[in-house]
C-alpha cells in the first residue's frame, strides 16, 4: 500500500510566500481498499515511520475516522505485556524504528492474530519474516549487491 506521506512546506521569515511544497498523497484507490478489508472482517493498522500528525493525517485521508495512535517512543517505554494488552486499541503506530515495527507484529501474532505484513522497503525485512504472511509490494526499494 505504501503508506507514505510527505508535506513539506517551506515559508521565508517576515513573508507569507511557500518556496517549495512537496505533497505525496495516498495511492488511489485506498480508501476503497480499508473499506474492502473492514466488510471483510480484516482489521487494519498502519505501522509508519512518519511523524504523528503526518500519520494521522494520512489515517484520516484512508479512512481511520479517529484513529488511536502509539509512537515509537512510547512504545519503547513499554513491556511486551502491556504493549499487547494495547494492540487491540491502536490503529496508527507512527514514528516506528525498523526494530519496532518487528515488535508489534509479534505481539500481535502472541494476541492470537492472524498477521499479514505489506512492506516496500529493507527496513520493514524483518516484520516480513515475523508475519504469518508477508508481501514485499512491487514497488520495493531493491538494494544493489555489490560483489
Amino acid at each position: 500500500m505504501g503508506f507514505h506521506a510527505i508535506w513539506l512546506k517551506i515559508v521565508l521569515p517576515f513573508r507569507d510566500r511557500t518556496v517549495f511544497q512537496l505533497y505525496d498523497p495516498p495511492k488511489e484507490g485506498i480508501t476503497e481498499t480499508v473499506n474492502k478489508l473492514k466488510d471483510m472482517g480484516i482489521t487494519l493498522k498502519v505501522i509508519t515511520g512518519d511523524k504523528k500528525l503526518v500519520a494521522m493525517s494520512l489515517g484520516k485521508q484512508i479512512g481511520l475516522a479517529n484513529p488511536e495512535v502509539l509512537t515509537g517512543p512510547e512504545l519503547y517505554k513499554m513491556s511486551d505485556e502491556a504493549l499487547i494488552q494495547k494492540l487491540g486499541n491502536i490503529d496508527l503506530f507512527a514514528e516506528i524504528e525498523p526494530n519496532q515495527k518487528e515488535r508489534v507484529i509479534l505481539g500481535l501474532k502472541k494476541a492470537g492474530n492472524v498477521v499479514g505484513y505489506l512492506g516496500d522497503g529493507i527496513n520493514d525485512a524483518s516484520a516480513l519474516h515475523a508475519a504469518d504472511v508477508g508481501i514485499s509490494v512491487n514497488s520495493a526499494v531493491v538494494p544493489y549487491l555489490i560483489t
